[in-house]
């Protein structure tokens, strides 16, 4: 699933000099790679994540499918990317356990709420790895709702600035009234 050799290599190098200059934001940003359906893009995050995976840098990915129960809906992206900061860091990963068991209705909690009382919480912000981190979303328009909309607009600044974001979509206006102008 991964591109071929040689192929797609301005957009790999407009990624990679994206999610390498981190310092030079304030808080965590989204790099948003926009296209037709069957252009690729789906592709391009699979390598992406192959790529940070070698670099060490790959903290979560998640590909979402409108046609599979496992990856149609924003409550799985979450508890997958609990899952995987969780297995980050040992300190990360007790935090996040202690929480869950002091406040076990998070286990089966909103998107919004599984957010905002781990993912957001600042005794886990504090954890969170200092070097430079990767999050890959694909496919974000099979799924799109306004809690991924309040997730990135007001979550995703919330976390510092060496958490990247890569995220791929169809060109559809609600991710790019979020996102800005097609890239």
């Amino acid at each position: 699933k991964c591109c071929l050799a040689g192929t797609r290599q301005n957009i790999f190098e407009e990624a990679w000099s994206w999610i390498d200059n981190y310092q030079r934001a304030r808080t965590s940003e989204v790099f948003w790679i926009s296209d037709v359906a069957g252009s690729g893009k789906s592709t391009i995050a699979h390598s992406l994540c192959q790529q940070a995976r070698e670099k060490g840098i790959l903290w979560s990915c998640f590909f979402f499918d409108r046609m599979s129960a496992e990856r149609s809906t924003p409550n799985m992206f979450i508890t997958t990317l609990i899952r995987d900061l969780a297995a980050l860091d040992q300190k990360l990963g007790e935090e996040i356990a202690d929480i869950l068991q002091r406040e076990p209705s998070l286990c089966s909690a909103s998107f919004s709420r599984q957010l905002k009382d781990i993912v957001l919480r600042p005794s886990v912000i504090d954890l969170y790895p200092k070097g430079r981190g990767l999050i890959v979303v694909d496919a974000l328009d099979e799924a799109w709702s306004e809690a991924l909309f309040e997730w990135f607009s007001d979550g995703v600044p919330k976390l510092n600035a060496n958490i990247r974001f890569v995220v791929t979509s169809r060109p559809i206006a609600e991710v790019g009234r979020e996102f800005g102008p097609v890239s």
